[in-house]
């Protein structure tokens, strides 16, 4: 345990002492400060102060501190003021055998002298003569104060508790938006004063809320503001938009709350986007809601929506599409195709297009192929070729190369196409049985 005597505005101590250790002496107070002897009437955490000088006069704090605890926890401390009284005696009179040990203190009125002997201790007043007077007096301190921001839904009822600790017990009041609180049928001020009650809460309820605790020491103050709590609201939603393949896409979502604890949350196709393995690596959520990927894909294609809560009422939503827009590309391509000797059949072009496919080109055998210049062969609307009668000169090597208002992303692999006769029945069942 240590023991610590302080003046007022002084950061470092006058006299420290820890048990078994050396104590320990401020500037200007070495020599004229000591523990009481322990047969002192006084508490043994008592201060002895001797030599008295007008500069001594003030605050002094006394602190109790254990090393295994903070030294700045609430009703650590006790406030004592030292008044010096100057009293003048003839420099040519004896001086009183209590004044012996005393240090003369020159004065304005010379030649006299001034003598003075204190103790502090920290269980009662104690006057030893006129020339001393020690006064224990405290300014306030708050010791329980309400939050700074307190969040309500009409309706509601609460508490704003306010405590104080100082000598003399300081006094408390209320204020609203700088105007004494008036108790009413919803308001009150109870437990002397350091409850304000407020029931059934309307909007004129909503403000500031100033407690001041005051005493002949000084006063203080604290403000708490009673807000309205509201669920969260999307301010800024996100649009729709169009992006080329390979592009950053950003899509916002801001939103305002009380409080403004909002979560955001994005969704594809409603599958949270953190869960889309294709997007994982990809995708981010920003802190002012958003989110971005980068770079994006063909399937990135889609609905996104994002979803905003504080914890008061139901989850907002907001959404918006993504276009990824790339060139005409072949997805697959067969090595082999058959097509039918005197019948119809399809030679496949496997594409995908954003925006839509615009026209395929074929080769035959490496040369171009002009399907609306050939007899028998049509370009269907999928870029695949259909032959209406099949002949021995359709079979070869072919490619096809599909285009759309972003370009082309190359041909297909080689397709060998053979012409095959198409199966026959050898026997055939009967009709009726």
């Amino acid at each position: 345990m240590a023991h610590g005597i302080a003046a007022q505005g002084l950061e470092i101590p006058i006299y420290i002492w820890y048990d078994s250790y050396p104590t320990h002496s401020g500037e200007g107070y070495e020599g004229r400060v000591s523990r009481v002897s322990p047969d002192s009437p006084y508490g043994l955490a008592s201060l002895n102060l001797t030599n008295i000088r007008e500069s001594d006069q003030g605050w002094y704090e006394c602190k109790v501190v254990f090393l295994n605890r903070s030294p700045n926890q609430h009703k650590n401390g006790t406030w004592f003021h030292l008044d010096v009284h100057v009293q003048l005696i003839s420099t040519s009179s004896s001086l009183p055998e209590m004044f012996s040990t005393g240090e003369p203190i020159k004065s304005q009125n010379q030649p006299s002298q001034i003598y003075a002997h204190v103790h502090l201790t920290t269980h009662a007043l104690y006057s030893q003569t006129q020339a001393e007077t020690l006064i224990h007096r405290s300014p306030p301190r708050f010791s329980v104060t309400p939050e700074d921001i307190i969040y309500v839904n009409l309706g509601d009822a609460i508490i704003l508790n306010c405590q104080a600790e100082g000598t003399p017990t300081p006094e408390i009041l209320w204020y609203k938006d700088a105007n004494p609180v008036e108790p009413s049928a919803t308001i009150g001020i109870f437990n002397d004063g350091t409850e304000l009650r407020i029931s059934n809460i309307r909007h004129e309820d909503i403000g500031d809320y100033t407690c001041i605790a005051r005493n002949g020491e000084g006063q203080i103050s604290h403000t708490a503001r009673v807000i309205i709590a509201g669920g969260a609201v999307i301010m800024v939603p996100p649009t729709n938009q169009t992006k080329l393949e390979g592009e950053k896409v950003q899509f916002s979502c801001e939103a305002k709350a009380l409080p403004g604890n909002v979560t955001v949350k994005w969704y594809r196709e409603g599958v949270y986007v953190k869960e889309v393995a294709a997007l994982e690596t990809r995708v981010t959520i920003r802190r002012d809601g958003s989110l971005i990927v980068n770079p994006v894909s063909a399937d990135d294609s889609g609905q996104y929506m994002c979803e905003v809560t504080n914890g008061i009422g139901d989850p907002q939503s907001a959404s918006a599409f993504l276009n990824v827009e790339y060139p005409a590309k072949v997805t697959f391509t067969p090595t082999v195709q058959y097509l039918p000797f005197r019948l119809a059949g399809v030679v496949q072009c496997y594409i995908k297009a954003n925006p839509p496919l615009q026209y395929v080109t074929w080769t035959k055998d490496k040369r171009l192929l002009e399907p609306y210049q050939t007899k028998d062969i049509v370009i269907m609307n999928n870029g695949s070729l259909l032959f209406t009668r099949v002949n021995q000169n359709h079979q070869g090597r072919y490619t096809c190369t599909p285009y759309n208002a972003q370009g082309t992303q190359g041909s297909s692999g080689p397709m060998e196409v053979l012409v095959r006769k198409p199966p026959v029945f050898t026997v055939e069942p009967d009709n009726l049985y």
